[in-house]
């Protein structure tokens, strides 16, 4: 459910957490508009292809919103040619071990994305390692603070 709030409020078409597993992404829970489902759960690519990895190493910004037009610019495999906007944040447990990301992305540009929108994923990306840990039987911190 989160997923789909965060994909209806930032009007993207997917929304997904990715898991970085033995160098692979690894997609573990997709929210996505029924024309949209270009991915599925248990998909993987390799990290280095990933515009995910780039975000999470700073080679890539938060927010792109227009990935066919920067590409070029960001050495991005061609079947990036089919992006417009991409939005992605870490997903870190409390202990601040990394976990994956949270991501959305859209066919079309997403000129009506700003930073704001980026500091909303993040406090999503939170929520969502508070309930993959409790998925695994971890402690949460229940302060309400961010645990990424």
């Amino acid at each position: 459910m989160l997923l789909r709030v965060v994909r209806e409020q930032l009007k993207l078409e997917v929304v997904f957490v990715g898991e970085f597993v033995a160098g692979e992404r690894v997609f573990r829970h997709i929210s996505a508009q029924a024309k949209a489902l270009v991915v599925k759960a248990g998909q993987s690519h390799p990290l280095d292809k990933t515009i995910c990895q780039r975000i999470v190493d700073g080679r890539i910004p938060r927010l792109l919103r227009n990935v066919r037009e920067e590409r070029a610019h960001y050495e991005l495999p061609e079947y990036y040619e089919v992006l417009g906007g991409h939005i992605g944040v870490p997903v870190r447990f409390e202990d601040g071990s990394l976990y994956g990301v949270l991501c959305g992305f859209s066919f079309t540009a997403c000129d009506h994305l700003d930073e704001r929108d980026v500091k909303r994923l993040e406090m999503a990306a939170s929520a969502a390692a508070r309930l993959l840990a409790q998925a695994e039987g971890h402690d949460v911190d229940r302060s309400g603070l961010p645990v990424n």
